[in-house]
């Protein structure tokens, strides 16, 4: 009898045979790194013994300070890029990858992350946070998604931490934002987020038993539990006079990069648990995408001072380009997050984008921003190719 003919069909009813194919593809991506060829460029290949040895392997100038960046298997690919990066540009700081389960980092994606630097700490922070009892067992699965983020700034044990989303592009060593002098005065670097007028979001509409209705962000202020932490309803300025108070703008604060001194604010840090935990369930449809929000809206409702980055983040799109290619948006122009003059030419980061060299696009599949240079000088060691999605 003949043998049945191999399609893409029969894989799905072969389980062993998808298991096969799983563990090929695992293995043969970690050769590579362990070869040093993970990285590929046009002239040849960046040897992972040299960059360690170049940069120290990742000893923190500072043990108090790291960046902190959240995962699971599948982003593994993104996180040993952005780890390239990283201590390619210089950067000596620590780096924690958190997740949430032992099942979203398995021991081969933990070995494949050590072969680039094998200084990356993993924690595992629902398992921790689950045997202290400071989560319930049926609250773990709420935290395998963007809530992951502030719940690893509550609990790492670092004091000056940057988040950091794996789907960044660097164009320094962000090393440099300790130094921001907003930083250093109040212990907290935000980012702005896109100025984008739609009802949704912090300008969501929340209708109450009552039937009377506000937009999610004066909902969230205003009936908020102060008296819970000994505090009094009392809005800022900044808060009056930003555009999202003003229904002019549905986010305020892109958090793909957040610095952040938790001694510095302590209260902060229980008000940002708080609502992680419990607020974000309080209203449908929720005030922020993600956790975005979170971080900005914990200072202000402990009434403590904040910083945002005066410069403004943008991103512009060719015309008909939605109508062209609506799963992308391409465009050309300069956008940059920047904190001093004399790197205004360059930008410092860039979140999330599918890319080629001739032409810049950001994947519309991504909630992430997308910063842009005229002037575009691509580091050798990135590892991105043309066509690829960010996540």
């Amino acid at each position: 009898m003949a043998a049945a003919p191999w399609t893409a069909g029969a894989l799905w009813v072969n389980p062993r045979m998808l298991l096969l194919i799983g563990v090929c593809c695992w293995s043969t991506m970690f050769l590579f790194v362990m070869r040093g060829n993970w990285c590929s460029m046009d002239d040849g290949y960046l040897r992972v013994d040299h960059r360690l040895r170049t940069h120290g392997g990742g000893s923190s100038s500072s043990s108090s300070r790291g960046i902190i960046m959240c995962l699971h298997n599948g982003m593994v690919p993104m996180a040993l890029s952005l780890v390239q990066e990283l201590r390619t540009l210089g950067n000596t700081d620590a780096i924690h990858m958190y997740h949430c389960g032992a099942d979203e980092m398995t021991p081969l994606s933990r070995t494949t992350i050590l072969a680039v630097d094998p200084s990356v700490q993993f924690i595992d922070v629902c398992t921790d946070m689950v045997g202290s009892g400071k989560l319930r067992e049926d609250q773990v699965p709420s935290f395998r998604s963007y809530w992951l983020k502030p719940l690893a700034l509550i609990h790492t044990s670092l004091d000056h931490v940057m988040l950091m989303d794996t789907d960044v592009m660097v164009f320094h060593d962000p090393a440099l934002l300790w130094d921001v002098q907003g930083y250093k005065d109040t212990g907290t670097l935000f980012f702005r987020d896109r100025e984008i007028l739609i009802q949704m979001f912090l300008t969501d509409i929340i209708e109450f038993p009552d039937h009377s209705k506000k937009l999610a962000l004066h909902a969230l202020i205003e009936s908020f539990d102060y008296a819970k932490f000994n505090l009094e309803y009392n809005p800022s300025s900044s808060l009056l006079n930003s555009l999202a108070w003003k229904g002019e703008a549905a986010h305020e604060q892109d958090s793909s990069i957040t610095v952040i001194q938790k001694s510095k604010a302590p209260l902060a840090m229980d008000v940002l648990f708080y609502l992680v935990t419990q607020e974000i369930h309080k209203y449908r449809p929720i005030f922020t995408h993600g956790d975005k929000e979170l971080f900005w809206l914990a200072y202000e409702l402990s009434h403590l001072p904040y910083f945002f980055s005066p410069w403004a983040n943008s991103g512009s799109a060719r015309p008909g380009d939605m109508q062209n290619h609506p799963n992308t948006l391409c465009g050309i122009t300069t956008t940059a997050t920047l904190y001093t003059r004399s790197l205004l030419a360059d930008g410092t980061w860039r979140n999330g984008f599918q890319t080629s060299v001739s032409n810049m696009c950001c994947s519309t599949s991504t909630a992430h921003m997308c910063l842009i240079r005229t002037r575009v000088t691509w580091p050798p060691f990135w590892t991105w190719k043309a066509g690829a999605k960010s996540c």
